[in-house]
């Protein structure tokens, strides 16, 4: 089992042991406080490293995947992800290292002392105003959409702009307010390192660095799943499936936020009252590391399971998860199950699309490839028969695709869809461009309805020079 080695904490406060003539049974039970505070940040902590960090980095190279890219919804939880991962570097990866150094280093200098302290505030600011400024940003999206268009760089910019004035007063007062006693009997520099308690100065640290923005986030998200509420109450049944997974979202990002204000809570507590709860002793600073060490943990729980609860948000997540991980899936799973096969619906998938474009005024055109009906050929004048790919080209409007940028949809015999390498230029036509192509479709279906051309059902027997022609002008037309 892991133990911290008792020795080492004996050699390092001995001189502190010594002020209040400490027995050996007092002595023993300091050590096995430290002991239970230390074997538990080396599981706990190594564990919530192991789970959190490959993670976090999933869920953003997922997210910044082709389907989920333009996701505004998509772009905030890459954002979170984001400081998940870096709070969980530079704090937890501190805790863990303490753990399994023994003496604990903050007891060299005064200067890693104060860096020590530094990182704790950086890294609770850092997180906990970038949060709240996400939270803002999603409720001007949902409240307002067009102006959070225009304004998204500034709610960032004033975000860490507040951040950073946050933590040059918390910097600030650090190092004006820090008590430091020196060791002047052990080989170690530091017999005491920490802040004042109780003062105005404390207090003003504590109330920017973490009621604040939790008290901030608290509201914006109650706000957020109110708006969401109202969405869902005046959206008809059709649209209700794209409100869905936003409300969905909303609230588990809601519970998200609470579990880190309730997290937060007792590190608050812990650290604005520590001489109202701990007594000046030794036994009374072992238990103030152990409780720290489990408000710790709770803490960053929260940045290591969030990307666990992304799984929850709706199947757009979990698509893209099993497009992303599919080269290893095939080699450890049926290739008939659903987490290999690539078959996939497209009315869901255009749903999506639909739900979740940014530039919804835009154009969208939409090709669609399905298996030819020789019996709808002949009234259909928008179709164009492929008779190499026995299959027929369908130009979708606006009405049947809306707000699908770069959908290009390939629909085979077997029912595999997949993005075609043409549909961002399609999509992107200019008025000229567009007519071009509707000039070039209805030419094409006139030569395919002539007297002389290649009828679907001879297309496999050989033809002319005249049939030749034909084929080569429609493949020509399909590629441009």
């Amino acid at each position: 089992m892991l133990k911290y080695p008792t020795p080492y904490l004996r050699k390092s406060l001995v001189s502190y042991y010594k002020k209040f003539n400490l027995t050996q049974a007092e002595m023993d039970e300091v050590d096995g406080v430290y002991d239970k505070a230390f074997v538990f940040m080396q599981i706990c902590g190594t564990g919530l490293l192991l789970i959190g960090v490959p993670g976090n980095l999933l869920v953003i190279f997922v997210l910044r995947g082709k389907s989920m890219r333009r996701n505004l919804t998509a772009l905030f939880l890459t954002y979170l992800a984001a400081f998940n991962l870096l709070n969980l570097l530079l704090g937890l990866t501190r805790y863990v290292v303490v753990s399994f150094h023994g003496p604990d280093v903050r007891l060299y200098s005064e200067t890693l002392c104060l860096l020590h302290k530094n990182a704790i505030v950086f890294g609770h600011l850092g997180v906990n105003w970038t949060v709240l400024a996400v939270g803002i940003c999603k409720m001007a999206y949902v409240i307002v959409p067009d102006t959070l268009m225009r304004n998204l760089p500034k709610s960032f910019v004033h975000s860490v702009m507040l951040t950073m004035s946050t933590y040059g007063y918390s910097v600030v007062y650090l190092f004006a307010n820090s008590v430091v006693i020196h060791d002047t009997e052990s080989s170690f520099g530091l017999i005491k390192c920490e802040q004042q308690y109780l003062t105005l100065a404390a207090l003003t640290q504590m109330f920017c660095s973490f009621l604040l923005p939790e008290a901030v986030m608290f509201f914006v998200n109650v706000t957020t799943i109110r708006s969401y509420h109202l969405l869902w109450s005046r959206a008809t049944a059709s649209e209700k499936k794209i409100v869905k997974v936003n409300y969905i979202l909303g609230i588990m990002v809601f519970i998200s936020d609470i579990q880190l204000l309730l997290a937060e809570v007792p590190y608050i507590v812990i650290n604005t009252f520590k001489p109202l709860i701990f007594t000046e002793s030794p036994i009374g600073a072992a238990k103030y590391l152990l409780a720290c060490y489990l408000s710790v943990a709770a803490l960053y729980s929260n940045y290591a399971f969030n990307c666990l609860s992304y799984c929850f948000f709706g199947g757009h997540f979990r698509r893209e998860l099993r497009n992303t991980l599919r080269p290893v899936l095939s080699l450890v799973c049926d290739p008939e199950s659903r987490w290999v096969s690539s078959k996939t619906s497209v009315s869901s998938d255009l749903d999506y699309r639909s739900s979740h474009s940014l530039n919804t005024g835009r154009l969208s055109l939409s090709l669609m490839l399905a298996p030819v009906d020789l019996d709808s050929l002949s009234t259909s004048s928008t179709d164009i028969y492929d008779p190499v790919t026995q299959s027929t080209m369908k130009l979708l409007d606006d009405e049947q695709v809306t707000g699908n940028e770069d959908g290009v949809f390939l629909a085979g015999p077997e029912g595999n869809y997949g993005r075609a390498p043409t549909g961002s230029i399609i999509s992107r036509l200019t008025e000229p461009g567009r007519k071009w192509l509707s000039f070039a479709r209805e030419s094409l279906s006139r030569s395919l309805s002539a007297p002389g051309s290649s009828s679907p059902r001879a297309s496999g027997q050989g033809q002319g020079q005249a049939d030749q022609g034909s084929e080569d002008a429609k493949r020509q037309t399909i590629r441009t």
